[in-house]
């Protein structure tokens, strides 16, 4: 038998060769989505994946303009006393101030602008805050006005859990651990009741104890479908008491708002032993007055309207996957999904409560996670409380600002003439003051703009966490667009 080395070469060439061109053929003829993904492939993987980055610059303003007594109080009978005065005297007024919180879904936060320094800056380690302190009367004398201005830039990225063969991924709790210990425990406002309990350990899978999302989508479904939102609420005053219900009242209600939303799931996921925690911050919404609801197919209107506001949601964890976000506020609607909040959520046809289950959008800038704050430094004021338990709302609500105004001997403020008649009438003097201030304003810009050099590493480290990141179509912004609040400067 006559034998061709060259053929026999060119055999093997052609055998290596032929599954590469066939490859090749296929994948030129194969269909590919918007995503660049294959046809029939989300390139979604099991767990959480990354999304949709925003680049943020959000600025915090607190100024008091002066401090002017209005009146004095007899007999309930209000006297004016000098009301053209500005108060320079005694007394002490602290300031805490904290920009966006670092988290899963807030990365790489900076602190860009602050003026003037501040007193002290400390980072609480157990809370993952960084806060901005100011002591504006340090010899317990206070000025006649005052102002302190910071701005952070920071990334949000839309999280995207994806539930297929995500149960091989789930771990046994360390019920051991700190973190289970912290979020699986009755605080204020997460106020564990009979009925509630009763509820909650209604919605385990009889069949399945172990399902922890069956049994955190039961919950969520159970707010969704039989929990109103309260919108008489938003004045704190309906019920005599102020800033969050105790989820106990809550159970009974069954209304409240997206504070109220958060902690009622919580408190039925730590009944039945899954760590949960509120979470709250600044969010965006798409604005109907703006073109993203109407958005132009063909791109001639590529500006974004945002409406602002804050809100708060919620987390449960799973151990080895992670934090698994949801919303039963923003689930209150049978529509699919925007594709301006999610544009993988509407590719797939996914609806407003399907999506707000172990999903959330890229515009919320994350500013707490829980309630129950332990001001660092401790205000140096003995009769303050150390504690904020609810720090947004109000004032505190936009700003998440505490300001203390103590020790004030308004006696000093007095003639002889009135400090003697009070005295000798044998009537309590009191008084109010005049504050005549901005207080907190804020406004948030979307920044168009995206450096490489800044992302890259973002987008590294989510991998390097066990995260899946994912490069979509996002809303086309050709500029920065400024949102800010009513009081914005």
């Amino acid at each position: 038998m006559f034998y061709d080395r060259r053929s026999t070469l060119w055999g093997k060439v052609a055998s290596c060769l032929l599954p590469v061109l066939c490859a090749m053929l296929l994948g030129s003829c194969e269909k590919r989505d918007e995503y660049g993904v294959l046809v029939g492939d989300s390139g979604l993987k099991p767990g959480i994946n990354y999304m949709q980055p925003n680049k943020w610059e959000i600025t915090y303003r607190y100024k008091v303009k002066e401090i002017i007594p209005t009146r004095i109080s007899r007999d309930k009978k209000p006297a004016a006393i000098d009301s053209g005065t500005p108060v320079v005297g005694p007394g002490t007024f602290e300031v805490w101030l904290c920009g966006p919180m670092a988290c899963d879904e807030v990365r790489d936060v900076k602190l860009t602008y602050v003026n003037p320094e501040p007193t002290a800056q400390e980072y609480d380690e157990d809370q993952g805050i960084t806060y901005l302190y100011y002591d504006f009367a340090p010899d317990n004398r206070l000025p006649h006005n005052f102002a302190v201005e910071a701005t952070w830039t920071c990334y949000t990225f839309e999280r995207y859990t994806h539930w297929k063969d995500i149960e091989k991924m789930i771990k046994p709790y360390d019920k051991e651990s700190e973190l289970y210990k912290r979020y699986t425990q009755e605080e204020y406002p997460i106020v564990f009741h009979k009925g509630l309990n009763k509820d909650a350990k209604d919605h385990v899978n009889v069949s399945d104890p172990d399902d922890i999302i069956g049994t955190c989508l039961n919950i969520y479904n159970d707010i969704v479908v039989n929990y109103n939102y309260d919108f008489l609420k938003m004045g704190y005053s309906q019920y005599g008491e102020d800033g969050l219900l105790p989820t106990d009242r809550v159970w009974i209600n069954k209304r409240g708002v997206c504070d109220e939303f958060a902690n009622i799931f919580c408190a039925m996921a730590r009944v039945n032993g899954i760590p949960a925690r509120p979470c709250a911050g600044i969010s965006h919404y798409p604005s109907e007055g703006g073109s993203a609801i109407d958005y132009n197919e063909n791109g001639s209107d590529n500006y974004i309207g945002l409406e602002l506001g804050q809100h708060a949601w919620a987390e449960f964890y799973l151990e080895g996957v992670g934090w698994i976000p949801v919303d039963p506020t923003w689930a209150d609607d049978t529509e699919k999904i925007h594709k301006v909040l999610s544009p993988m959520g509407a590719k797939r046809g996914i609806t407003y409560p399907d999506y707000y289950f172990g999903k959330l959008d890229p515009f919320r800038i994350t500013l707490y996670k829980g309630w129950n704050y332990h001001l660092k430094p401790q205000p140096r004021t003995p009769d303050a409380d150390p504690v904020q338990d609810l720090m947004i709302m109000g004032t505190a609500r936009h700003s998440n600002v505490k300001d203390m105004v103590y020790g004030f001997d308004w006696s000093e403020l007095l003639t002889p003439e009135e400090l003697a008649a009070t005295q000798y009438m044998g009537l309590e003097v009191a008084s109010t003051s005049n504050w005549e201030m901005n207080n907190m304003d804020y406004k948030v810009t979307h920044l168009s703009e995206m450096p490489k050099e800044e992302l890259e590493p973002i987008i590294a480290q989510i991998r390097a966490e066990g995260h899946n990141y994912i490069q979509v179509p996002q809303f086309p912004w050709v500029n920065s667009r400024e949102q800010m609040t009513d009081n914005s400067w």
